[in-house]
């Protein structure tokens, strides 16, 4: 018991150290930031993030950073991490939408297929939290319909038990979809950001490949497939094909 009991308060102060030091990184962060020293900036920030604390605000706040650095491609990555966390960020779509407009590569964007479309909406319409929810919600309100079907007296009620119970299960196949894809989507986006001020996109996995085109930094690709050290990625235009991992960072 003695040795479980130092564990535990071993553990805790080492915690209360972790979170004083995150605490005081993000204020020499916030401070930097006001003073225009953004270098120091994103190396506070960074330094929070390998504490393991994130958060919106973090992401912003690094992507503000590094865009007033002048570096595109780390900017656009932290404002896309905002958006994974909250797809309706309304600042965080705005900043991104700047970076964007400085960026080299002009890529046309292909329309999704609608039902892709219809269900990415949907999902960015509430948190995974208020999906989750409402899904379970939802579940125990049919549990309980069925369960006063099984108990109501009355064969009118006992119908009326039923079929309420059924249909808030149906129904809470939806919200609790969607709660899964978009937990699924911010763990796992399958989107990267190139990074290298210039990488070649090419045919095949391999140096000798025949070249498809120049990239730069802060465009954004889907991946597909990874063979080696080469991911398979496909443009906002459709286009696809190989880049050397390393070139990029994944959101």
């Amino acid at each position: 018991m003695k040795v479980n009991l130092i564990s535990i308060l071993i553990f805790m102060c080492l915690a209360l150290n972790i979170f004083g030091q995150s605490s005081n990184n993000l204020e020499a962060a916030t401070a930097a930031y006001i003073k225009g020293d953004y270098q120091t900036a994103i190396t506070q920030y960074e330094e929070v993030l390998a504490s393991g604390k994130h958060s919106e605000d973090l992401y912003y706040n690094l992507g503000n950073s590094y865009f007033k650095k002048g570096d595109l491609g780390k900017a656009i990555l932290n404002f896309e991490r905002v958006l994974l966390l909250d797809a309706n960020d309304a600042e965080a779509l705005n900043n991104l939408a700047v970076a964007r407009l400085q960026l080299k590569d002009e890529i046309s964007t292909i329309p999704p297929f609608f039902l892709k479309k219809w269900w990415k909406s949907l999902r960015n319409m509430a948190s995974v939290n208020v999906w989750g929810v409402l899904g379970l919600f939802l579940f125990w309100g049919g549990i309980a319909g069925l369960a006063f079907w099984q108990l109501a007296k009355s064969r009118k009620k006992r119908k009326q038990g039923f079929l309420t119970g059924i249909i808030l299960l149906l129904v809470s196949l939806l919200p609790i979809s969607l709660a899964l894809s978009s937990n699924a989507h911010a763990k796992n986006s399958n989107e990267g950001i190139i990074l290298a001020n210039e990488v070649t996109l090419r045919s095949g996995p391999d140096k000798l490949s025949n070249e498809i085109a120049v990239l730069h930094q802060g465009t954004k690709v889907e991946l597909l497939d990874l063979i080696d050290s080469w991911y398979k990625v496909r443009l906002a235009n459709g286009e696809k094909g190989w880049l050397l991992a390393g070139s990029f960072e994944e959101i």
